[in-house]
Order: structure tokens, then sequence, then C-alpha cells
């Protein structure tokens, strides 16, 4: 008897699918973007919404979110662990809603667990770095607030 590990559900959102189909066709045409970004973005059928020091976030026009890593920047993956990715994802949206302020339902909305950012006290900007690097913000994307509040974090006392 064979056992398959099963493999936990790929992460949607939904958002406004001719929203993406336009955003997309509209960044492949000005095709001004580093080249893996591109091939990407062609290959998947999908729109680059973040690029970070770690790889890209893609979102496809049915809400599913790809990434790949700069060290293997052709190898793109469904993201699928929401615990892993949930801040990265939450400020990628939210960055990418200014950028693409048609696509309905990209721009995360505040839901009943949501807590203020403690990194930027729910102002979304980060004091003495946000002024200085306009292109630096927040782990909550600047909107002052995370989904949900920080796992706590376990000490090893002895």
């Amino acid at each position: 008897m064979r056992l398959f590990k099963r493999r936990p559900p790929e992460i949607r959102i939904s958002v406004d699918a001719a929203g993406v189909e336009r955003a997309l066709e509209d960044y492949l045409t000005a095709a001004s973007d580093d080249p893996d970004v591109l091939h990407n973005a062609r290959v998947h059928h999908a729109l680059p919404i973040s690029k970070d020091m770690g790889g890209a976030l893609y979102l496809r026009p049915d809400g599913h979110i790809l990434s790949s890593g700069w060290d293997t920047p052709r190898e793109v993956e469904p993201v699928v662990d929401i615990r892993q990715h949930r801040d990265i994802l939450h400020a990628a949206r939210a960055h990418a809603a200014q950028q693409f302020p048609d696509i309905i339902g990209l721009l995360p909305e505040r839901g009943p667990q949501a807590v203020n950012c403690m990194s930027c006290d729910g102002h979304g900007r980060l004091k003495g770095i946000s002024d200085k690097y306009p292109n630096v913000v927040c782990a909550c994307g600047g909107l002052g607030w995370i989904p949900e509040p920080p796992e706590p974090r376990v000490s090893a006392v002895r």
C-alpha cells in the first residue's frame, strides 16, 4: 500500500480577474522589469505584485499567489503555507493595491482578528526611516495593522 502525503491548498485571494488581466497586459506591454520576473509573468500568466530581497510574489487572475526566489528565479511555486507567508503577503497586497488601484479585492480588508502593527504603532510608517527612505515600508505594508496578533515567541528558559 502506498501512502501519499497530502499537500496543503494553494493560497488564493478573491480579486477581480478582469482587473488582474488588464494590469498584467499593461505590465507585459511595458516590459521594463527584471528579465526573470518578466519571463515568469509571461509563462505563468501572473502579475508581479511584490519584489523584495527574498524574491517575487505574483498574482494570477484566478487569485492564486505564486512565488519565486532570487537564487532560483525561474522556479515558480504556488504559495501554500499561509502562516509562513501571511505577513509578507499582507504587506505585498497593501503595496500592490497602491500600484494597481483598479484591481478590486487586492487591498486587504481589516477583519475582526486584526491588531494594530507594533512596528509602526498603527501609523503605517517607520519613524525616522520612512521619511528618509520612502521605498522602505513597515511590515504592515503601510496600513497600520496586521491580520491577526503575532504568534508568541518561545524563549528557552533553564
